[in-house]
């Protein structure tokens, strides 16, 4: 950034960014088949592509105060990553931006470092109804529950119910009729 000086205060000169006029021409990322440069989104894993479609909304919630709802954040992403993400949005810097999510890595119930227990919520699914409730509801007196608990153990031993029961052989039975 240059700055002119007018009068007795500086001002700021900026230039515009010269964005390519073709959509994936902006993307840097490239890799070379064959000798033959191309858009590296053509090979990259599913992990990749999820991050990169992410993270401009994660910038933009984190610099407008937005919210991101995206389900199954998890999905096709190394834990450290995940955890990277929630991180990002979960902590004194970021003001406003918000991320609601829904997981299956159970290893984010981690209200010593990632959360607060009113941040985690479950949801429990019948044939007729779904609910949905916070870990904050399950307190020492009722089940046991710290702030120093091992949720992750908790849940995994169905304290907090929200655990599939599937009858995978009834369902594959199914499957085959």
């Amino acid at each position: 950034m240059n700055f002119k000086i007018n009068g007795n205060k500086p001002e700021p000169q900026e230039e515009v960014l010269k964005l390519k006029d073709n959509f994936i021409d902006q993307f840097c990322l490239v890799s070379v088949h064959k000798g033959v440069p191309v858009p590296s989104m053509l090979f990259d894993s599913t992990g990749t592509k999820k991050i990169v479609a992410l993270a401009s909304y994660i910038i933009e919630a984190i610099e407008a105060g937005k919210i991101i709802v995206v389900d199954e954040l998890d999905s096709s992403l190394h834990f450290s990553l995940t955890r990277a993400i929630v991180s990002l949005l979960n902590n004194e810097l970021n003001k406003d931006g918000q991320l609601i999510f829904s997981a299956h890595d159970i290893s984010l119930l981690d209200c010593k470092k990632l959360f607060r227990k009113e941040q985690i919520w479950f949801m429990h699914r019948t044939e007729k109804q779904v609910y949905l409730y916070s870990l904050s509801e399950f307190t020492a007196r009722s089940t046991g529950t710290r702030d120093t608990s091992d949720i992750m153990e908790q849940y995994k031993k169905g304290v907090y119910g929200a655990l599939p029961h599937p009858d995978l052989i009834e369902a594959l039975l199914e499957v085959g009729k």
